[in-house]
């Protein structure tokens, strides 16, 4: 956990980096697409929060968290449910911690949830 404003300039930049290097290798070394857009999905959620940071410190454990209990559903309800358990836990962490502000919560959770209700969307479509 950066806490340090230019610690998490440096560290959200160098994941963004890495992201992006592990979804193009996943693309041109997987026959399935479903990792590599993941992974750039994931990409995308560390992008709002580097485009975020003049407004608020999102929450990227909650985006992730939201992210991943997204990623859940094919594995139906009670897995989905388990993820959004799992995903409260990590809020209310962060506000116990006194790491964020709710508003940087709303903003990393809203984050997590777009990365993942595009993420169904795009790989049906890259699979035609």
């Amino acid at each position: 956990d950066a806490s340090g404003h230019d610690e998490r300039r440096s560290l959200n930049r160098t994941l963004l980096a890495m992201l992006l290097v592990a979804a193009l290798l996943a693309w041109r070394g997987l026959p399935q697409p479903d990792l590599a857009l993941a992974l750039a999905f994931a990409a995308g959620i560390v992008a709002i929060a580097i485009l975020a940071a003049r407004v608020c410190k999102l929450s990227l454990h909650l985006a992730f968290a939201i992210y991943a209990a997204g990623l859940l559903w094919p594995l139906g309800g009670i897995a989905i449910a388990a993820g959004v358990v799992f995903a409260a836990t990590v809020a209310w962490s962060r506000l116990h911690l006194s790491r964020h502000l709710p508003r940087d919560l709303v903003a990393g959770g809203l984050a997590g949830l777009l990365a993942a209700t595009l993420y169904w969307p795009a790989l049906a479509a890259l699979r035609g």
